[in-house]
């Protein structure tokens, strides 16, 4: 009796197996999944879409980016969901968001697009950057056969501007120095050390953003206008320098309030003369027989060495900067990041060197 009522629930469970089974099959067999739409167009805005799925089966939503968010993430039957993206404040963004039903997969492509410049304001202070869309190689002919390069660099953001001495008191709460406080739009005049150590680390403290100095070639192909194949030129928007910089021969020996002179095709001022700014690359000599390498991402320039990039040209008075030539886009100076500030005194002249920030693609 005892086996035989083991035999009868082994046939009860195997009925039912086989039952679930056939049910299976026929929902797979039977199943479908339509959904009303293969892709989403956000603007830079906090943005949403109603999205309608179909089904006949149990359902999921997922998706790979952070950004993104349901109103519901599953369901038996057929809804609507609300897929909801948060505001953009960088560069265009793209995302895939998955629909499930059983064995059916639906996808979804999803961008939003990112904003034309980032302006916030510290202490009642406006800061402005400015997109360069790069996602691509450059070629960069320089003024002698071996600077001319290929790189390939990722979009960002730089400073409208070479940061002022009014930027600087609101997130530093005092300057450098103690003669211009009442020249707010003057750029700042500070070392690489000063920069770095406490502006920028405060200015980070400050803000949903990750600031930092622009790399050597990050400054001269937003100085080139952010263009890829074309003749550049001299200068930063023009091959007139008057028109664009503040140098020995036009300035009278002092710095100008920035944004006075014409900008480049970006809209960034003052990349030529005025203040030369600091990179965030140790300096390495460019010879024939040293050259600054090709085909490279994001370069950073060299890890180690004892004086950083300077680029853009100032007003010191030398046999180059009389000249002009010292505000050439492709010219390259140098000095020490802790370079003494009682007269930026360095080689036998006088330096200006300013800045201005960069905020990269990731």
């Amino acid at each position: 009796m005892r086996i035989k009522r083991y035999v009868l629930i082994f046939l009860s469970f195997l009925t039912i197996a086989i039952s679930c089974n056939k049910e299976d099959a026929t929902k797979i067999e039977d199943s479908y999944l339509d959904i009303s739409l293969v892709s989403i167009d956000f603007t830079a805005d906090k943005d949403a879409s109603l999205l309608k799925i179909e089904t006949n089966n149990e359902w999921k939503i997922s998706s790979d980016a952070t950004w993104l968010s349901f109103s519901a993430k599953n369901g038996n039957e057929s809804t609507a969901v609300l897929v909801a993206a948060t505001e953009n404040k960088r560069f265009q963004r793209a995302a895939t968001v998955t629909v499930q039903a059983y064995n059916i997969t639906k996808e979804i492509k999803v961008t939003q697009t990112g904003v034309s410049k980032i302006e916030f304001e510290i202490n009642g202070i406006k800061f402005t950057l400015l997109p360069v869309l790069a996602d691509t190689t450059f070629y960069l002919e320089g003024g002698v056969y071996f600077n001319s390069r290929n790189v390939y660099l990722d979009n960002y953001f730089i400073s409208e501007t070479e940061i002022t001495n009014a930027q600087w008191q609101a997130v530093t709460g005092n300057l450098p120095y103690d003669t211009e406080n009442s020249f707010p739009n003057l750029p700042v005049v500070a070392t690489w050390n000063q920069i770095t150590q406490d502006f920028i680390t405060k200015l980070n403290e400050l803000t949903d953003y990750k600031f930092r100095l622009p790399t050597e070639h990050e400054w001269e192909v937003a100085a080139r206008g952010g263009r890829k194949f074309v003749q550049f030129y001299y200068f930063a928007g023009n091959n007139n320098a008057d028109d664009v910089a503040w140098y020995y021969n036009n300035s009278e020996g002092r710095k100008h309030d920035v944004g006075l002179k014409q900008p480049n095709e970006l809209g960034l001022y003052d990349m030529s003369g005025n203040v030369s700014e600091w990179c965030s690359d140790w300096y390495r000599e460019w010879t024939e027989d040293n050259p600054p390498g090709n085909n490279l991402t994001n370069p950073t320039g060299s890890s180690i060495g004892t004086n950083k990039v300077v680029r853009g040209g100032d007003l010191v008075a030398d046999e180059f900067q009389y000249q002009q030539n010292s505000c050439y886009i492709y010219m390259r100076d140098h000095l020490p990041p802790n370079i003494d500030t009682d007269d930026f005194l360095y080689g036998g002249y006088y330096h200006y060197p300013g800045f201005r920030l960069v905020i990269a693609k990731d």
